[in-house]
């Protein structure tokens, strides 16, 4: 662990057939407190599907949570390999297993935020409308692994600022932690987003495990089409899935997709300033702004237009431009 500066970078050292490389997380300093310094889980998990691909066997020298290992080696592996066929089971090895006898569950409850329609639902349910503590989120995550674009590390970093800055007002005006995690896990993979974004992103939760007890992954697709088997995007296996990346202190967890992407998007329109924050674009030159143009804007815009709940989201959409695109849409 470095502190420098502003920074605290989490790093780990690696070596591959192909070469040695580093891999590390950074957070703010203020945060230096929350990363996991006493086990390698989170270096595991985002190194799992690089080791997959060049079907070497992934060696820890030092310790991992001995629940972790036990799923990764009997269950998680063998789905990896399912839902990526080019990727072969490998076996991970450590020198010491963590079973955390001494250590108590952290306090904190966390899920990512991205101001998206998943994202919101997920505060719909466990923020907005959940009252018990121990399940009521604390944190907000905000990840730089893959989602801002995973082949230009400059392009991809700058709109990971862009996209933090423009969706950071809702979680203040919660006054909820909003942390940004930054990595070059993307740099070591080189591999496409969708297909790897589930161990990507878990990888920088368990690399915070010192402040997370439970976290909330958000689903894309509900539970009748979700299945295991070779796809375009791995969320297809997520409630199968997501809790064998928990270890003895953390309960990660899949949600939402006990409902539609329309259920869904009702229940956003009625979270409280939703209407001011939602941001769901996926058009890098939209500079973290929604274009109103791109498949996902004209999907929700679509959907709110049909559920009655349009005109709350001028402020957030140009509805202008939607009406340009909405026939062809």
């Amino acid at each position: 662990l470095d502190t420098t500066g502003d920074l605290a970078r989490l790093r780990c050292d690696v070596t591959w057939s192909g070469g040695r490389d580093t891999l590390w997380y950074a957070v703010e300093s203020r945060h230096a407190g929350h990363l996991c310094t006493d086990r390698y889980d989170g270096f595991v998990v985002g190194l799992l599907l690089k080791a997959m691909a060049q079907g070497e066997d992934l060696t820890v020298r030092g310790a991992l949570s001995e629940r972790l290992h036990e799923n990764l080696n009997r269950y998680y592996g063998a789905i990896v390999a399912e839902m990526l066929p080019a990727l072969r089971p490998v076996q991970v090895h450590a020198e010491r297993l963590d079973a955390a006898t001494a250590r108590s569950r952290p306090a904190g409850v966390g899920t990512g935020f991205s101001a998206g329609i998943d994202s919101f639902a997920v505060l719909h349910d466990h923020y907005h409308h959940e009252d018990r503590p121990g399940w009521r989120v604390t944190h907000l995550l905000f990840n730089n692994v893959g989602s801002h674009g995973d082949r230009d590390p400059t392009a991809a970093a700058r709109l990971f600022r862009q996209r933090h800055a423009a969706v950071r007002g809702y979680p203040d005006r919660l006054g909820l932690e909003f942390i940004a995690v930054d990595s070059n896990l993307s740099d070591l993979l080189r591999m496409n987003f969708e297909h790897t974004h589930t161990p990507r992103n878990l990888s920088a939760v368990l690399a915070l495990q010192n402040l997370f007890g439970r976290y909330y992954y958000a689903s894309t697709f509900r539970y009748r089409d979700c299945f295991v088997g070779p796809s375009y995007d791995m969320a297809f296996c997520d409630p199968l899935a997501v809790h064998l990346l928990s270890t003895e202190t953390l309960d990660a967890v899949s949600t939402g997709g006990q409902y539609t992407r329309v259920e869904k998007t009702r229940r956003v329109a009625r979270v409280p300033d939703a209407h001011r924050f939602l941001n769901v674009c996926t058009n890098v030159a939209a500079d973290g702004r929604n274009c109103s143009t791109c498949v996902k804007c004209c999907r929700t815009l679509m959907t709110l237009e049909l559920l009655g709940e349009l005109a709350p989201f001028a402020a957030v959409f140009d509805l202008d431009t939607w009406a340009r695109v909405r026939n062809r849409y």
